[in-house]
This record gives C-alpha cells, structure tokens and sequence, in this order.
C-alpha cells in the first residue's frame, strides 16, 4: 500500500508563475487527510523549501539541493553532505573562466554581489521566494578566494544557454572523470554535486527513517535531478511537460501532482478492497 508521495518542486508542484495551484493544493490536503505522508524533493535549498510550506500551511519532509539534505517534517536532520575542499576549489575555478553567472549554495545562496542573483531570478521576487532575506542570500567578498576553505558548498549552480552548459559539463567530466554528479535542473540552469549525491539517495534516508520500501512511495518529477527517484522509485510518474528522455525514465505520466495524488488514491482503495 502507498504510503508516502514525494514530489519535485519546479515545473512539477510549483507553477510556472512559482506557486502552487489550488487544485494541487486541495490534493495534497487529501492525502494528508487519509494518511499519506508528503515529501518535497528539489534542487533548492531549505529556507525556499520553508517558503513554499508557509505558502501551502502544511509541514513535509524535506529532500533539499539535489539529496544533499534531508528533513523530516518534525525539522530533524536525517543526512548532509558536501563538497570536500579539494573537489570544491576544482570545480570552482575550472568554471569561473567560461564567465558564466556561479552559484555557490551552502544552506544559502553565495554570490559576489546580490545584482547577479536577481538577473537569474527575476521572476521569483512575485512569488513564494523573497531573497531579500539575508538567511537566504549572503554576499560574500572574495568568494573566490574563501571556496574550499572557509566555504564548503553543498552545490555549485550554472545559469546560461543550454548548449553552453552542455559544453561545460562535458569539459568538467573530461578535465575531473568520476568526481562530480551533474543533471540539468532548468533550461539554463546546470547542476554540480559531489559524486553520488542525487535525490534519489537522499531519499532513501527518509525511507530508512520512516520504514517505507520503495513499493510504499508514489514520485513524480520533471527534469533530471528527478530520474535518480525514478531509478529507486518503482510508482514514478514524469510530468507530460518533461523531455522525452525524462519520461522514458519514468513508469507513468501526470499532467499535474493531482493527478499522480488521484492515481495514488485509487491504488489504496484497490489495495484495501483486496
């Protein structure tokens, strides 16, 4: 029987205007109603996850940046990993020469200058995120001289045209083989996390924690960072807005998470009547 529905956050359960839907909304009620657990898994970091829950005023649990940390509902840290020193400063100063905009994410946003944060995300200053909190954006002189020393990041985000991410990423690979996991997140945003880190490992923390075997879970996802939870998850659903290479992942296709919910909720009732 189901017990658990783990959901993506962008272009999945948000919006692209970054809210939830009322008829998302009123899903994820009803699980919560009959007994579902509920897990947001995404690429962002906690205090944007908090901003989200505060939008919806309901508490779930947390697979944060890519399955680099993982939250029960009840704020108990069940994982957290990052990169080590050397790995960090590799990364950061192979990129920093292609002059793309870098974000250095701890448990907050780190950049030089919080002008090169709102040019990458305009959109989200009308939405749940406010990053005009300092809990949430921290300017950092001589970031670059601070990376894998005083900074140890938990991931390293990359904005710009997909074909020059693509680009990057393969130089990555090529320059540091078997050191790094990447997956594009956005259309012009890549991804770096310490090898092995993915959502799909993070959550299975929050399995461990709950008792709950894959067979027990219901994920729905969109991009990449989400095929890790389908490679685990056996009940996954792609949204229909997702490449053809992310569906092919994926057991099943949803047009929205209340849809994947509406599946979900009928597998129980059948489970029961059996």
């Amino acid at each position: 029987m189901i017990r658990l529905l783990v959901s993506d956050l962008d272009g999945t359960l948000l919006t692209d205007e970054k809210k939830v839907s009322k008829n998302d909304q009123i899903a994820l009620k009803k699980l919560v109603d009959a007994g579902i657990n509920i897990c947001l898994a995404t690429g962002r970091n906690k205090g944007e996850v908090e901003q989200v829950m505060q939008g919806i005023g309901l508490r779930y649990h947390q697979v944060n940046q890519n399955g680099a940390q993982v939250y029960t509902e009840k704020e108990q840290m069940l994982h957290s990993s990052q990169f080590s020193s050397q790995n960090a400063m590799n990364l950061y100063h192979l990129i920093e020469s292609f002059d793309l905009p870098i974000h250095v994410i701890i448990d907050a946003f780190l950049a030089s200058s919080k002008s090169e944060v709102k040019r990458v995300i305009p959109m989200e200053q009308k939405s749940y995120f406010q990053y005009e909190d300092d809990a949430l954006f921290k300017h950092l002189d001589h970031l670059d001289k601070k990376i894998g020393g005083e900074v140890l990041p938990i991931k390293f985000s990359y904005f710009g045209k997909v074909s020059m991410l693509r680009f990057l990423e393969e130089e990555v690979h090529k320059r540091f083989p078997n050191q790094f996991t990447s997956f594009l997140v956005d259309k012009n945003c890549l991804d770096f996390m310490p090898l092995h880190v993915n959502k799909g490992t993070g959550l299975q923390f929050l399995l461990d924690h709950l008792d709950v075997s894959p067979n027990e879970v219901v994920c729905i996802g969109d991009s990449e960072n989400d095929i890790s939870m389908f490679d685990l998850i056996p009940h996954s659903f792609a949204m229909k807005t997702a490449s053809s290479h992310v569906q092919s992942k994926a057991s099943r296709t949803a047009a929205s998470v209340a849809e994947a919910a509406e599946w979900l909720l009928n597998s129980r009732k059948s489970a029961i009547q059996l």
